[in-house]
């Protein structure tokens, strides 16, 4: 007795799989380039009432300095070459001192009393301003 066994042969992957895991592995290792990718440079932009009032390249800071917004509520930061943090601030919730140092693009601190936004964005960057979600 001769019995052919039929055996079929059982794929694990497809070509399809193969492809998404390509994918997914590109994917990753960009997002973890992106992650430890040496910091673009980075300017700092003060708007006070809304309007423009300082902006420095933060590679052109050599040494920590001080600047002071004046105004009915003053603000005086500590602008570093990697980043600012508002030190002192006349208003009294003082919100923006508890705020941590502004290090990477997109971070904002407020003084709402002051009407004064810090922001830090990349030296490029001349779009206008939208929130995180719409990013």
């Amino acid at each position: 007795m001769n019995t052919k066994n039929n055996h079929k042969k059982i794929k694990t992957f497809t070509f399809a799989d193969i492809i998404l895991a390509v994918a997914v592995l590109i994917a990753s290792v960009l997002l973890i380039m992106s992650l430890f990718h040496s910091k673009s440079d980075l300017k700092v932009v003060v708007n006070k009432d809304g309007k423009e009032v300082y902006s420095i390249n933060l590679q052109n800071v050599s040494n920590p300095f001080e600047y002071k917004i004046d105004g009915s509520i003053s603000l005086t930061l500590l602008i570093e070459h990697d980043g600012v943090t508002v030190v002192e601030s006349e208003c009294k919730d003082k919100i923006c001192q508890s705020a941590e140092k502004l290090t990477k693009s997109g971070q904002i601190a407020v003084c709402l009393p002051a009407k004064v936004t810090v922001k830090l964005d990349d030296v490029g960057d001349n779009h206008i301003s939208i929130d995180g979600v719409a990013r």
